[in-house]
């Protein structure tokens, strides 16, 4: 159930980043990427519950689980550090520690039953980033 889970969380964040042109900026990618991180949350909540314990089983499941979290977790923290570097978040905190705070927002909202589309839309507005749908660029 956690690989399951984990899976479809990275398909939902490769689709929303596949459909992103190449040329487009950290902050589009950045936009993408919080509304499929929602979406993966409001639409696999009964895998979101699992994934989100705090420890996996020790066995070969619980081991495959942890390196798709490692993968999912590294993707989300390039991506932080990508918009910290394009000047759309601020560079401190640490772009680990931003990202885990973005996690539990999206989190939080959506397991309480938020739309995805409302979670995604009011995300950028809390981090200081113009609107959720349009472009996030600093006004």
């Amino acid at each position: 159930m956690l690989e399951e889970g984990l899976l479809a969380s990275l398909a939902y964040l490769d689709a929303a980043l596949a459909a992103v042109p190449d040329q487009a900026d950290a902050a589009t990618r950045f936009g993408a990427a919080i509304r499929a991180h929602a979406t993966a949350v409001h639409e696999l909540s009964n895998y979101t519950v699992a994934v989100l314990a705090p420890t996996f089983p020790s066995d070969s499941a619980g081991n495959a689980a942890r390196k798709l979290r490692r993968s999912y977790v590294s993707r989300w923290t390039q991506l932080v550090r990508d918009a910290q570097i394009a000047g759309i978040l601020a560079p401190q905190p640490d772009a680990r520690l931003l990202r885990d705070l973005i996690f539990g927002a999206l989190n939080a909202a959506s397991l309480a039953g938020r739309p995805s589309d409302d979670t995604a839309d009011a995300l950028p507005a809390l981090l200081g980033l113009a609107g959720g749908r349009r472009s996030h660029k600093r006004a």
